[in-house]
């Protein structure tokens, strides 16, 4: 009975042991599955967050949206797109392309010369200068959209103003014309020439200081085109000179027929010469420094005199010696000598503008001769009438002589 009793004992002892041995292989067991599924959740969450990376990654590198561009030309309200070419005509400068746009650049081509080039703001101020076929180019450095434009604008008159001192000349231009051919009438005493250019034709209109002032009718013809224009015309007080000078000097210069004689003989048919080339760029020089001793246009009256004569030019002191530059780049009509005003150099600088120098001491340059602006002519010198060493320099339009200091702080421009 009582080994029966241990055997039954034991035996409980091995059953609980093995279910003790059972219970921790099940605990391990959980243990480590459980591990197993954190250690692969936290894999699942950085494979998750590299995705999104990832997906972050491409958006941001990806290529920018191609949208439509918004132009306004010719009436018509265009949405262009990068792959496409759209079209207009436009028969007013009105109807230019228009883009509000402010982080776009735009250039402008007719073939393939660059018309313009600048931002969309400053395109509103652009005016192609002849009808033809533009090309306009838009970009914002991503995209570039493309709009071609046929000009076909009527015939136009431009000039800076309508209203003009004495002794001062206003340039005209024809633009956007077919004509063979630009003529002018006008009751001033000049009658205007125009010139053919790329862009049309041009004219320069000088005003007389005789003139009276007051309005005076401009016709100008076209081909069928017939502009019906009024230039007015503004006083000017020009200054009073009396001027002693040795009668010696008088006798053998302003008093003196034969010298009278050599300058109608030789400068005066000089006058009516007009290249039709425009030699000059921009504004004139002042051929020499010095002190401004006449003014143009002064009323001379010389030894008591009671006829006045009047100062074509500005009369510039300065040493003997000094070099005197050329005013603008040029065709010298004359160098030489002329017993009236000495030392003389006369420049022709396209469609009858002329530079006159007189009194020089010495000369450089040759009758027919090219010179540049700024090339050195002549020295400052006292030949002919003249008092002292100066410069006479004047400037012309044929025959009329106009304000110099206007040539050389504006120059004569064809725009609108």
């Amino acid at each position: 009975m009582k080994k029966d009793l241990q055997k039954k004992k034991k035996r409980a002892t091995f059953l609980l042991k093995r279910r003790s041995g059972l219970k921790a292989a099940i605990c391990l067991a959980g243990t480590f599955f459980s591990a197993l599924f954190f250690f692969s959740g936290c894999q699942m969450e950085q494979q998750s967050f590299t995705a999104s990376e990832q997906t972050e990654n491409s958006s941001s590198t990806s290529e920018p949206m191609q949208e439509p561009l918004a132009v306004t030309a010719a009436g018509e309200a265009f949405l262009l797109l990068p792959d496409q070419e759209a079209a207009c005509t436009a028969t007013l400068p009105e109807a230019l392309p228009h883009v509000e746009k402010d982080d776009f650049s735009v250039q402008v081509f007719e073939g393939e010369t660059l018309a313009f080039s600048g931002t969309a703001a400053q395109l509103e101020t652009f005016v192609p200068p002849q009808n033809g076929l533009y090309r306009y180019s838009f970009s914002n450095g991503n995209f570039s959209y493309t709009l071609m434009v046929e000009t076909a604008f009527a015939p136009q008159i431009f000039w800076q103003e309508s209203e003009a001192l004495l002794g001062e000349a206003l340039p005209l231009s024809v633009r956007y014309t077919d004509a063979q051919s630009v003529t002018a009438e006008t009751s001033l005493s000049f009658q205007p020439v125009f010139y053919p250019v790329d862009d049309g034709w041009v004219s320069l209109l000088p005003i007389h200081w005789n003139t009276t002032p007051g309005e005076y009718p401009l016709t100008i013809y076209a081909g069928t085109s017939v502009f019906e224009l009024t230039v007015t015309v503004a006083d000017r007080t020009f200054e009073i000179q009396n001027l002693t000078v040795d009668e010696t000097t008088t006798a053998q210069t302003v008093e003196n027929d034969e010298a009278n004689a050599e300058w109608n003989q030789i400068i005066e048919p000089l006058k009516a010469i007009s290249d039709s080339e425009q030699y000059w760029s921009g504004c004139f020089l002042q051929p020499v420094e010095g002190e401004i001793t006449t003014q143009y246009g002064m009323i001379r009256y010389v030894n008591g005199n009671p006829t006045s004569v009047r100062h074509s030019g500005v009369d510039l002191a300065a040493d003997t010696g000094t070099p005197v530059q050329a005013a603008g780049k040029g065709r010298v009509l004359f160098a030489g000598y002329l017993q009236l005003t000495g030392n003389t150099v006369l420049i022709e600088h396209g469609y009858g503008l002329k530079s006159w120098y007189y009194h020089m001491d010495s000369l450089d340059v040759l009758t027919d001769q090219m010179v540049e602006q700024g090339q050195i002519i002549g020295k400052v010198g006292s030949t002919g009438f003249s008092t002292g060493p100066h410069l006479h320099f004047a400037m012309s339009v044929n025959r009329v002589f106009i304000n110099p200091w206007t040539a050389i702080d504006k120059g004569f421009s064809w725009g609108e």
